[in-house]
């Protein structure tokens, strides 16, 4: 897991910036709000695989099955692999071995790679000395005794938060390694599971897909603006392609992060006071006006956002 993520991205998880761009998300990760009907799933096909124990344990209480995001993406993986033609025997033994794997905390400090990315965010942070006394006490090993963390949580998560493509390679006894094509060449030096599962009988499960699924899904749903699948400034853009008359839609970015939003409208204008309304509204407009006798025949105008948050 810890291959899958640079220094910078680790940082920005721990950050107070990460929760203000996706205010809801830890909670949606698991809190249970998803019926099985927002899933595209048939009652009889969730008859079906809950007798065959590969859906996930129901959280909370009464008879309708609702599910958090994991356990969501966790059902999109199913029917990924039953498309596949993949047995149930296959999938009830990943979901076993891929829902309850839980890594201590402190196993996480004995990995040279995560020991690299502490000193990385720490020399960033000017406390280097700080963080080696702490490591050199073993306190920090101390206070994380007992502490776990959710691999398959963890790979959701960071699907959501910087769109990786992250897949699981999936051998034919259900064991798993997470994967990313982008980080192939990295991958294959330094985690030996992964050329191990080249070399045998696999097949590739993307969760990166079933999270598109799912935003294709749920784009239209009441909820979707409240649940942090996409960032405050995505919901924005998306806001934005839904306006009545919009014609085009160019989005700047600035040191990698979303920017500035030129939105072009169509607008039907008919009258001064009307014109007066559009063109007071926040933001820089450019418009072009069109008018024959007297009338607007045509009335374009680009307005410039500047995205929430945006220094």
């Amino acid at each position: 897991m810890e291959n899958l993520l640079s220094a910078e991205e680790t940082k920005y998880l721990e950050s107070k910036k990460y929760q203000e761009d996706y205010p809801a998300l830890n909670k949606t990760l698991i809190e249970p709000r998803f019926l099985i009907s927002e899933l595209d799933v048939t009652a009889r096909d969730a008859t079906y695989w809950d007798k065959q124990g590969v859906l996930p344990e129901m959280k909370g209480v009464g008879a309708r099955r609702k599910y958090d995001l994991v356990q969501s993406v966790w059902i999109k993986l199913i029917q990924q692999m039953r498309d596949f033609g993949v047995s149930i025997s296959v999938i009830k033994s990943l979901k076993d071995k891929l829902l309850n794997v839980n890594i201590p905390l402190t196993e996480i400090l004995k990995n040279p790679k995560s020991l690299q990315v502490l000193r990385t965010i720490a020399k960033t942070e000017g406390t280097e000395k700080e963080l080696e006394a702490i490591l050199k006490s073993g306190e920090l090993a101390k206070d994380l005794e007992g502490e776990q963390t959710d691999m398959f949580s963890m790979l959701v998560k960071t699907v959501v938060v910087f769109r990786k493509s992250i897949s699981l390679l999936v051998s034919v006894e259900g064991d798993f390694i997470p994967y990313s094509l982008e980080l192939h060449s990295e991958l294959v030096k330094t985690d030996p599971g992964v050329n191990e599962i080249f070399n045998i009988p696999h097949f590739n499960l993307s969760i990166s897909t079933a999270y598109s699924q799912l935003i294709k899904d749920w784009s239209a749903k009441p909820f979707f603006g409240n649940v942090s699948m996409l960032s405050i400034k995505e919901l924005e853009a998306l806001e934005a392609i839904r306006e009545e008359g919009v014609k085009a839609i160019t989005i700047k970015y600035s040191g990698g992060e979303l920017d500035l939003m030129e939105v072009v409208k169509n607008e039907k204008v008919d009258k001064e006071s009307r014109f007066l309304d559009v063109i007071s509204k926040n933001g820089f407009h450019n418009i072009t006006v069109k008018s024959r006798r007297g009338n607007i025949v045509h009335f374009e105008n680009k307005q410039i956002i500047k995205f929430k948050g945006t220094k």
